[in-house]
């Protein structure tokens, strides 16, 4: 049996989950490029704390724009605004490349709920008088 670690008033301590991105460091990496446990450590450091980073400023920006979530165009300002220039242009680059990957191998971008055509406008708004007469019949 497995014995639980119990805290001085008898509760569960449960394990704290620590995030690590050296799985996808190595896959970034030059095949014939190897990379040492120290510093596999400072590199997954810094991108954990560019993450925190990025997540929160995603964060006050979404909420000065009054929305309870965290857009595409809040994540957008948040790299703008936290990384300088030149990397901000090199990761926006990127990640509209792996986007454009995305959409190949699912096919397609998500449909957006948008404005609807003339045509869709003019049926609800028929559907919706042929309703309120027959209620009042």
């Amino acid at each position: 049996k497995k014995k639980m670690r119990l805290s001085s008033n008898g509760k569960r301590i449960s394990k704290s989950k620590f995030t690590s991105y050296a799985r996808y460091i190595h896959k970034i990496l030059p095949d014939d490029t190897r990379i040492s446990a120290r510093g596999m450590a400072i590199v997954n450091s810094y991108v954990h704390d560019l993450f925190e980073r990025l997540a929160s400023e995603a964060g006050r920006v979404a909420k000065h724009a009054e929305q309870k979530t965290i857009s595409s165009n809040a994540m957008i300002a948040a790299v703008k605004l936290q990384l300088p220039k030149d990397f901000a242009q090199a990761s926006m680059q990127a990640g509209a490349k792996a986007m454009n990957n995305y959409y190949e191998k699912t096919g397609g971008a998500p449909k957006k709920k948008g404005k609807k055509s003339k045509k869709q406008r003019a049926r609800r708004a028929q559907r919706r008088r042929r309703s309120l007469e027959r209620r009042r019949r």
